[in-house]
């Protein structure tokens, strides 16, 4: 089914409702391509979201949970691919993320992001700002054109088995809550890193860390 140029969203799940989105072609909409609101949940798979003005997926609020995103192309938005607000459990698995201004912005959520690949953003691929608590596990994430990752604010990551590279930056952490925990070593850079961040990724050079977490 193709869903376009609507004055809104091309779909919006309401209050209470839990969705299967399956194979549509959703393009165009003036504002997100799929927008779920606080206490919906929604299965997504194997669509093509796509020249939203807004995000292509907006979806959150703390009493939403076990949405799941699964092997979609997300692309060219105006804004973001997927956009996670107070998001409570969440499954993004599998998609293509790209050519969006910023691929994924995580804040104040707690979402599993695995096997995707998110790359050629016009800003960052992924954003984990506010006090998010996601797992980022085998990602590739490159050709961004600011940085790869940024952690933000009191966020805390568990992240393992990426692959971060060529982008402006790989990794960028700002926020003063960051404390130390984990050495991190791959032949591609030596750091220490924080939040619950490093276990086995491979994350290339240049990075935006403070200097206090750096040697």
């Amino acid at each position: 089914m193709n869903i376009a140029n609507n004055r809104r969203a091309g779909i919006k799940a309401i209050e209470g409702a839990h969705i299967s989105i399956f194979k549509n072609k959703i393009k165009s909409n003036f504002c997100q391509g799929i927008l779920l609101v606080e206490g919906t949940s929604a299965h997504i798979e194997q669509n093509e979201i796509s020249l939203n003005y807004k995000a292509n997926i907006a979806f959150g609020g703390m009493q939403s949970t076990d949405t799941v995103i699964l092997r979609n192309n997300i692309y060219s938005s105006r804004s973001e691919g997927i956009f996670a607000l107070e998001a409570g459990i969440a499954l993004i698995h599998d998609n293509q993320i790209y050519d969006n201004s910023d691929g994924v912005i995580l804040y104040d959520s707690h979402c599993f992001l695995d096997m995707n690949t998110i790359r050629n953003n016009l800003r960052c691929g992924l954003i984990i700002s506010g006090a998010s608590y996601p797992r980022i596990e085998t990602n590739d994430i490159f050709s961004n054109t600011t940085a790869g990752i940024v952690i933000r604010n009191n966020s805390e990551v568990d992240m393992s088995n990426n692959k971060v590279y060529g982008n402006y930056y790989q990794v960028s952490i700002r926020g003063k809550s960051i404390e130390i925990n984990y050495l991190f070593n791959t032949g591609l850079g030596k750091h220490e890193f924080s939040s619950k961040i490093v276990q086995q990724n491979a994350i290339a050079e240049p990075n935006e860390i403070p200097s206090k977490y750096c040697f």
